[in-house]
Parts: C-alpha cells; structure tokens; sequence
C-alpha cells in the first residue's frame, strides 16, 4: 500500500542519512515532548528515524500511543508540546478529533494531521478545525517535519502566554480597581467621621443646602474633573479658583463639599475603566486639593 510503502521508504533514507551526519552537531534548541497517534499501517518507530535524519532529530521525545482514548490519558497525566495523529486513526471528522485533543490538554494545543495521501484536499478540512498544520508523508522531507513541528509548538506557546498575560492583566486590574474603590470609600467614611465628631455646632447638611446648589454640585464636580484630566491644570487654573471661591460664597458645608466630590470622582474613576483608573484618582487628589487651598484662600483674604 502507499501508505506503508512511503514510510518504510522514508525509514531507509533517513538511516542513510543519519550515518552519513553522525558526527554533525546538533542545533542548540530546546527538547520537545511529542505525542504522536499512529495508525494501524504505520511502521514501527518511524517517526524518530525520520526525525533522526536531520542534525537537531534528537531534540525530541517521542511517545507513541495507537488510540484517541491513550492520548486523552496521556495529555491528562502530562504536558506535550505537539500531537501528531495518523488521519486513518481515528474515525472522527475533523473537528471533533482536534477538540477532543484540546479539551484534554488546552485550547491553543498544537496538532499536526500526517496523511499518506500525495494530495491536500483534505487539508482545509482540519486547518479550518485548528491544525497547525496537515502534511503528505510522501511530499514532505524531514527538515521541513520539524521545522512544522518548531513552528507549531511556536505558535501555541506563543497563544499560551499571551492568554496568561492576558489573565494576569485582567487579575491585576480588578486589585487595582478595588484597591481604588476600597480607597474612595476610606475617604467618604473619613468625611462623615470628621463630620459627626469634630464640629460643633452640626454643620449644615445637604438637607438644608439650596436644593439649586445640591443638585447641580455631582454633575458639576464630575464636569470639573473631566476638564481638569484632558486639560491639565496650568489651563484651568482660574476655573478651579472660581469654582471653589463660588461654593465658598455659597456657605456650602466643607464636608457636603467632599462628600459629593468624592462621589463624583468614584463614579469617573469606575466608568473610566482599570487602566485609568490609578490616573483618575491621582488627578482627582490633585484637584480636591487645588480647590481646598483656593477655598482657604479665599476665607484668609
């Protein structure tokens, strides 16, 4: 049969070709742990004598197991770099063979389909269901195998990484916002704590504050804050001294003052997303303590 035939005859060449470089050096690159599924045709051990007819072949590890059901067993006991499959060792269509072999070990698990066949008109087939890649035994040679195999472990190491990074990132926000949350809310307790133990008489509250001014002070600290991040604040500077010598005149309580600003500058930090929203509140800070040292300036004049 073809099938059988263009291995064995890729056996004989690859051992005369590892005669003639035995004393070539192998390349410096890192071992690979392969899990090949062959099939029934296949001839023993040939894969690692194909491998073996080039320079850098013994830079893998071969484990060889003859049905779907081992190498799900196989990649759940342990890690591999890439899956090879025999297309005739499996009965499944393409896309359930591939997915079968990803929830076994990953999402981005490379796998690369051998066929016998000297044609690829089966190759969109598993490309289209994830393959690295889909080779014709009898049209690829043993260099161009492993640089297939290079690139397909490549590829997913690369995907691996990037979803773990990704995750990290994601983790990483989610602390920072919360983080910034949880500090937000500090300071709005801080504000009512000041409030209810340190002045005397009661100050005023919202309650009692023209209702014009009450409502009209969130949108206003938010529309404030959003001009003081895209402008900085060498071109607001007057804005924010009017700002705050108006809400002075207006006898607006101190802590209704930061009580509302503190709301508006949480909400702009939570709609702003988490790689903002360090920046938001830092700037925020920045602001609050513009307005206060205009606020006092204005009392000491």
């Amino acid at each position: 049969m073809a099938f059988s035939a263009a291995r064995w005859s890729w056996t004989a060449m690859a051992l005369r070709t590892v005669i003639e470089s035995a004393q070539a050096a192998s390349a410096e690159t890192r071992r690979l742990s392969l899990l090949y599924l062959a099939g029934a045709e296949s001839p023993p051990d040939w894969l690692s004598r194909a491998l073996s007819a080039e320079p850098d072949g013994n830079d893998f590890h071969i484990t060889e197991v003859m049905s779907l059901a081992a190498m799900l067993e196989q990649l759940r006991d342990a890690p591999y770099d890439v899956c090879l499959v025999d297309e005739d060792a499996s009965d499944r269509v393409a896309s359930e063979l591939i997915g079968a072999i990803r929830s076994g070990a990953n999402q981005h698990q490379a796998v690369i389909v051998l066929s016998d066949r000297d044609t690829r008109q089966h190759a969109a087939k598993y490309l289209a269901a994830g393959a690295a890649a889909y080779l014709s035994i009898p049209r690829t040679t043993s260099a161009e195998l492993i640089c297939h195999l290079r690139r397909a472990e490549a590829t997913a190491s690369t995907a691996l990484e990037r979803d773990r990074l990704q995750g990290w990132w994601a983790q990483r926000g989610r602390q920072d916002q919360q983080s910034i949350q949880n500090l937000l809310h500090d300071e709005q307790t801080l504000v009512k704590t000041w409030q209810e133990r340190w002045q005397a008489p009661p100050p005023r509250t919202l309650a009692e504050v023209d209702d014009a001014i009450t409502q009209q002070l969130r949108p206003a600290c938010r529309d404030l804050l959003e001009a003081y991040l895209l402008l900085g604040r060498e071109d607001l500077a007057d804005d924010v001294r009017s700002f705050a010598i108006l809400l002075r005149d207006t006898e607006l309580p101190l802590a209704c003052l930061l009580e509302d600003y503190l709301f508006a500058l949480s909400s702009l930090a939570t709609d702003r997303g988490v790689r903002s929203a360090r920046h938001v509140v830092d700037r925020g800070h920045l602001l609050l303590l513009e307005i206060l040292l205009s606020w006092t300036g204005k009392a000491d004049a």
